[in-house]
């Protein structure tokens, strides 16, 4: 969702307080409640800016940065298993290895900001982390 700084919304307010005075044909300096009215606008673009999850656009495009990052480890982990983990593009590059090392590592830069923004607890993702190891190990067949 686009947002508005606040010199952009400072813009829009202005520009709908005057085009009210003119529907009124009144100056805007003579606008009885100017003041009044620049605060209600603020107050609902604000409000309107806010999408229904009630994320700000920082906590959105922190998560957004993670799925894609998680996208892109999973199009990683699919060519491995395709084509291996030393396989590369037929016009070179990295191996398939390396390219899951570089999209996990990005993975975790994301998982990181996500803690350090207070969006999520680090503790309580090592927590689960620790017990997910007890709980797996038992169903996995190759380990």
């Amino acid at each position: 969702m686009n947002t508005l700084n606040n010199s952009k919304l400072d813009d829009v307010i202005n520009n709908i307080i005057q085009d009210i005075c003119k529907l009124n044909g009144q100056s805007i300096s003579m606008f009885v409640g100017r003041d009044e009215l620049r605060e209600i606008l603020h107050r609902h673009i604000v409000a309107i800016q806010q999408s229904f999850n009630q994320l700000t656009p920082a906590e959105t495009e922190r998560l957004a940065l993670l799925v894609e990052e998680m996208g892109e480890t999973a199009q990683a982990i699919g060519k491995i298993l395709r084509h291996g983990y030393e396989s590369t593009h037929p016009d070179g590059g990295p191996t398939n290895r390396e390219s899951l090392e570089r999209e996990l590592g990005d993975v975790r830069y994301a998982t990181v900001s996500l803690c350090d923004s207070a969006d999520v607890d680090r503790k309580t993702i090592f927590e689960r982390s620790e017990e997910k190891k007890l709980t797996v190990l038992p169903f996995l067949h190759h380990q």
